[in-house]
C-alpha cells in the first residue's frame, strides 16, 4: 500500500495542474465580465457593451459575450448596432438557453423598428421557462407589445399577466396593471362580457373590472354595489388593493358632445403602416378613457385600399358623423376633389396650398417646430445664428423653414452647414461652420509666404451668437461634444425637437447639456397631466422607436379634441401635441413646450404662451 500512495499522488497533482494553471489565465475575463454585469445592473449600458465587446474578441466564451454586447446596445437604444452585432453571431455555435436569447434580442430589435409579426415568429420559439428571470420580464414584456401592436388586445393583456407574476418592484408593477386595464378599455363592452373566461382567474377579474369601470358614471350606487360584489370574488386579485383604490380616485375626463360614430381613414397597409398602427392606438388610447355616458362606435378603415372619394361616402353611408384622417398628403389632396364634403375631416397631416370646407388639417408640421424654436432663440435675444442640420431631405426642408422664421424675425444667418448623419465625425461641417478651416487656411498661406513654421493655434469665430441644430439623440451625444470641442463651447445651441427620444435618459443624454429645444407637452408630465397621459402608456412607449412616440399624441389629440373643434378658433385647446389654434384657413397650429438639458433630462419646461407670434400663422 505504501508503494502505491506517491504514485497516486503524482497522479492526482497531473490531473489538476491545468486547472490549477487555467484559473489565472481566466480571471481577467471573469473580472470584466463580473464588472460589465454591474454596469448592466446600474443602467450603464454603453459602457457595459464595450466591456462585453472587448470580452467577445479576446475570451473563450465569444458567442455568449456578443449576446450580451448585443443586449447591452439594444438598451441603450443603439439597435442598429445591436443588429449589426447579432447578425455576425454563428447560430450554430450557442447552446439551448443562448440561442432563445438570441432570438428574444431580434424580437426586441423588430419591435423597435415596428415589426410586430417578425417579432412575433421570433418570441414563438422560446419558451419561457428556457430564460433566466430577468429576461423572462423582457419576454413577455416584448409579447404583449408585439401582440397589441398586431392587434391581440386579449393576448397582449395575458402576457402582461404573465409579466406581473415576475415583477418585484412596487412601480413597474403598478405600470404593468395600469396597461392592462387601458388595454382592456378600448374594448367594447360585449366583447369584455362574451370573452370573459367561465373560471374566476386573473384574465376573468380584469375583463369584468374594466367592464365595471366603463359604467362608472351611469348609475354610481349602482357601480359601488357591483364593485363590492367583483372585490368579493376576486379577493386575491393583483388590482384588489391600494392599486383599485388609487384607480378610482382619478376622476373620468368629462367631454363634451361627441359624435357617436367615427370613421378613421388610415394607411393601414402599405409603407406607412407602421406609423399608421400607432396613430390607431393613440386614438383607441383616448376612446378608453372617454367617459361619454353615449359610447362613440370607432371604425377604421385602410385608405390604400379605396379611392378616398369613394371611401368617404362608403363611411358616411355607414353612419360616420365625422372622419379622422387621412394622413398622407397625396391622399389628403384627392379627398379635397370631392365637390362637398358634408361630414366634417379632421386630416392627419397638412397639405400646402389646400383650403376646403369641412376639411381641417391637423399635424405633426415641422413648421411648428421650427417657429416655436425661433422664437425661443429670439427672445434670448439672439440675433445672428448658424445652422447645422443633416444632409437629408428632412435636413435641407427644415432649413428651409428655420431660414425663413428667422428672417422673417430680421435675424442673420451667418452660414449653414450640413452633415452626414451615418458618420460620428462631423469635424469637417463643424470646423467650416466656425471658420477653423479659414483660419488654418490663412495660416499655411502665411507660412509659404514667410518660409517658415510660426507659432500657431486655429481661432474659431466669434460674430455668432446662437446655433441652431437639427440631430437625432444618438447623433447629438456625439454632435455636441464636437461642437465644444471646435470653440462653440459659449455658443447657445437651440434644437428641434428631433434630439429628444420622449423618454428622460440622464446617463445616455449628459453629453446634450445646455441645448434648448421645444417638443410636445405630453412628454413633460408637469405640464400636461391629462389621461391617456405618458406616464401610463410608458411600458408600451419604451418598445416604441422613439421616432413614432409623438404619433401617440397626434391620435390622443385627433380624438380628444373633437368637442371642442368649433371653440379653438377663438381659444387654444391644450392637448398632447401642443396648444392647439385653428386658423381661418382650417389648418391646426401647435405651441409646444420648451426646455433645455440639465444634468441629461429635460429641464425648466414651459409654454412660450406670452409671446406675440401673430406674424408666424401667415402660412
Amino acid at each position: 500500500m505504501t508503494s502505491q500512495r506517491p504514485f497516486s499522488l503524482l497522479f492526482i497533482a497531473i490531473i489538476l495542474l491545468p486547472a490549477c494553471k487555467s484559473v489565472p489565465a481566466n480571471q481577467p475575463f471573469l473580472e470584466q465580465s463580473r464588472q460589465a454585469k454591474s454596469m448592466m445592473d446600474n443602467s450603464q449600458y454603453e459602457q457595459a457593451a464595450r466591456v462585453y465587446q472587448n470580452l467577445s474578441q479576446n475570451a473563450p466564451q465569444q458567442p455568449e459575450y456578443r449576446l450580451r454586447a448585443a443586449e447591452a446596445l439594444l438598451k441603450a437604444g443603439e439597435s442598429e448596432h445591436a443588429q449589426s452585432l447579432l447578425s455576425s453571431i454563428p447560430r450554430q455555435q450557442l447552446d439551448p438557453l443562448q440561442t432563445a436569447l438570441f432570438a428574444l434580442l431580434g424580437a426586441q430589435i423588430d419591435l423597435d423598428q415596428g415589426n410586430a409579426e417578425s417579432a412575433l415568429t421570433k418570441l414563438n420559439q422560446i419558451s419561457a421557462e428556457q430564460l433566466d428571470l430577468s429576461h423572462q420580464r423582457d419576454y413577455f414584456s416584448a409579447l404583449a407589445f408585439a401582440r397589441a401592436l398586431s392587434g391581440d388586445v386579449l393576448g397582449s393583456v395575458q402576457s402582461r399577466i404573465q409579466l406581473g407574476q415576475r415583477l418585484l418592484d412596487p412601480e413597474a408593477i403598478r405600470k404593468n396593471n395600469i396597461a392592462i386595464i387601458e388595454s382592456l378599455n378600448r374594448l367594447p363592452r360585449q366583447t369584455l362580457i362574451l370573452q370573459q373566461p367561465a373560471a374566476p382567474d386573473t384574465l376573468a377579474g380584469w375583463m369584468a373590472l374594466a367592464d365595471l369601470l366603463k359604467q362608472r358614471t351611469i348609475d354610481p350606487d349602482l357601480f359601488q354595489l357591483q364593485l363590492a360584489q367583483w372585490q368579493a370574488q376576486f379577493p386575491n386579485h393583483p388590482a384588489n388593493g391600494d392599486f383599485l383604490d388609487q384607480l378610482l380616485q382619478h376622476a373620468p375626463t368629462q367631454f363634451n358632445t361627441q359624435p357617436t360614430t367615427i370613421a378613421v381613414f388610415l394607411p393601414l397597409s402599405g409603407r406607412f403602416a407602421k406609423a399608421a398602427a400607432i396613430i390607431k392606438s393613440g386614438i383607441q388610447a383616448a376612446h378608453s378613457v372617454d367617459s361619454n355616458s353615449a359610447p362613440t362606435n370607432i371604425v377604421f378603415y385602410d385608405s390604400n385600399v379605396d379611392n378616398p372619394v369613394a371611401l368617404y361616402h362608403r363611411a358616411i353611408n355607414a353612419g360616420a358623423e365625422l372622419i379622422i384622417g387621412p394622413l398622407q398628403k397625396a391622399t389628403i389632396t384627392a379627398l379635397s376633389t370631392a365637390d362637398k364634403l358634408p361630414v366634417s375631416v379632421l386630416a392627419l397631416n397638412q397639405a400646402d396650398h389646400i383650403f376646403k370646407e369641412n376639411l381641417i388639417q391637423f399635424g405633426l408640421s415641422p413648421r411648428d417646430d421650427s417657429r416655436e424654436i425661433v422664437t425661443l432663440a429670439w427672445l434670448n435675444d439672439h440675433r445672428k445664428a448658424l445652422f447645422l442640420l443633416p444632409d437629408t431631405h428632412k435636413g435641407h426642408r427644415l432649413m428651409g423653414y428655420l431660414g425663413e422664421f428667422w428672417q422673417q424675425q430680421g435675424g442673420r444667418i451667418l452660414e449653414s452647414r450640413f452633415y452626414a448623419p451615418s458618420s460620428f465625425d462631423f469635424s469637417a461641417a463643424i470646423k467650416t461652420l466656425m471658420n477653423l478651416d479659414e483660419s488654418e487656411r490663412r495660416y499655411h498661406r502665411l507660412v509659404r509666404r514667410l518660409n517658415r513654421n510660426i507659432q500657431f493655434e486655429p481661432r474659431a469665430r466669434t460674430d455668432a451668437d446662437n446655433i441652431f441644430l437639427m440631430a437625432t439623440p444618438d447623433t447629438a451625444r456625439s454632435l455636441n461634444p464636437q461642437l465644444k470641442f471646435y470653440g462653440a463651447r459659449h455658443v447657445p445651441v437651440y434644437a428641434t425637437s428631433d434630439i429628444y427620444s420622449g423618454i428622460p435618459m440622464p446617463r445616455q443624454d449628459n453629453d446634450l447639456n445646455g441645448i434648448r429645444f421645444c417638443d410636445i407637452p405630453w412628454f413633460f408630465p408637469d405640464i400636461y397631466a391629462d389621461e391617456p397621459s405618458f406616464n401610463s402608456l410608458l411600458v408600451d412607449l419604451q418598445n416604441t422607436p422613439y421616432t413614432y412616440r409623438r404619433l401617440l399624441a397626434l391620435g390622443i389629440d385627433a380624438y380628444n379634441m373633437i368637442p371642442f373643434l368649433n371653440e379653438m378658433r377663438d381659444r387654444e385647446y391644450a392637448g398632447a401635441s401642443g396648444r392647439l389654434l385653428l386658423t381661418q384657413d382650417n389648418h391646426i397650429i401647435r405651441h409646444l413646450v420648451c426646455a433645455d438639458f440639465e444634468n441629461g433630462i429635460p429641464a425648466n419646461p414651459q409654454y412660450l404662451t406670452d409671446i406675440e407670434t401673430d406674424d408666424f400663422y401667415d402660412d
